[in-house]
């Protein structure tokens, strides 16, 4: 995937069409998650225009200025963290809204539009349906528990209910945890054969 993290950088000023990921790109590849690097790209693609207006960085500067970001995001943890790197590093005049700029990340949203972008690339599909029992490896335990699909999301995730977990079926409380399409398939893969 080197070279392609550039395809998804946009820098046409402020005012553009959400971002897509081109069809084809996750072709063959392994899940996308929050540290692939077409995800940074994306997110630091999201926060450049906030980026831009708050410097008052011209146009000819937005390559420059989404390289520092990115590096900005690599190193820090959080928005203080984020804009003290760019003070230290690249001298920049970090101040309060920058750190709520640098903060505003959005890895999750990043992460969910290239997860949507596998599924369609790869043509993947669901295994199970809402309804089934499955069972499912939750970390801080060390067997493997029952539960319940309540639901599938559109980023390859089932919602499993696990009353074992103390999972409610409606009310107050955790009604499920979430895990990825393929790893419930293969916890459950002597079921389907």
């Amino acid at each position: 995937m080197e070279g392609q993290e550039n395809q998804l950088v946009l820098l046409e000023g402020q005012t553009r069409p959400k971002q897509s990921i081109p069809e084809g790109f996750y072709k063959g590849q392994p899940r996308p998650n929050y540290s692939s690097p077409e995800v940074l790209v994306m997110v630091v693609d999201r926060l450049l225009p906030q980026v831009m207006q708050w410097g008052k960085f011209r146009v000819d500067e937005a390559p420059e200025i989404a390289e520092q970001v990115m590096k900005a995001l690599k190193n820090g943890t959080d928005g203080y963290h984020r804009a003290k790197y760019l003070e230290d590093r690249f001298s920049w005049d970090s101040d309060s809204e920058l750190v709520e700029v640098m903060e505003s990340d959005d890895f999750y949203g990043a992460a969910r539009d290239a997860i949507k972008a596998w599924i369609r690339d790869n043509a993947i599909v669901p295994a199970f349906e809402a309804g089934r029992q499955v069972s499912v490896k939750v970390r801080r335990l060390s067997e493997m528990v029952t539960g319940t699909i309540r639901s599938l999301t559109e980023d390859g995730m089932y919602c499993i209910m696990v009353p074992a977990l103390g999972h409610v079926e409606s009310g107050l409380g955790t009604h499920g945890l979430l895990f990825p399409w393929e790893d419930v398939e293969a916890w459950n893969s002597v079921e389907q054969a």
